[in-house]
């Protein structure tokens, strides 16, 4: 499994760019074998004014060229991070279901 890592507004940090891929291996683990790649973006749209202002992006891309894309937003990027990869875990877990089902 290919992790692309990206940052658009929030300096990327060895231990963020570390943290990153641990929770997206974490979360995807399970689909080793039919998850590909994963695009990460991290942005951060407010600057220093805060809120739920971080925002990660995440494209799986499954076997047979499907895409899962998810996006969270939270206060931190850690939790944004952590929110989006198990949001992506789901989806690939959806999707993979929905593409072994049995059609008549």
């Amino acid at each position: 499994m290919k992790i692309n890592v990206r940052s658009l507004g929030i300096p990327l940090s060895d231990d963020l760019e570390a943290l990153v891929e641990r929770r997206v291996r974490y979360g995807l683990t399970r689909f080793a074998e039919s998850v590909h790649e994963v695009h990460v973006t991290l942005d951060d749209l407010n600057g220093p004014r805060g809120g739920l202002d971080k925002v990660c992006r995440m494209r799986v891309r499954t076997g047979r060229r499907r895409l899962c894309i998810v996006e969270q937003r939270a206060s931190s990027i850690e939790a944004a991070v952590s929110s989006a990869a198990a949001r992506a875990a789901r989806a690939v877990a959806r999707e993979l279901a929905h593409a072994h089902e049995v059609r008549p």
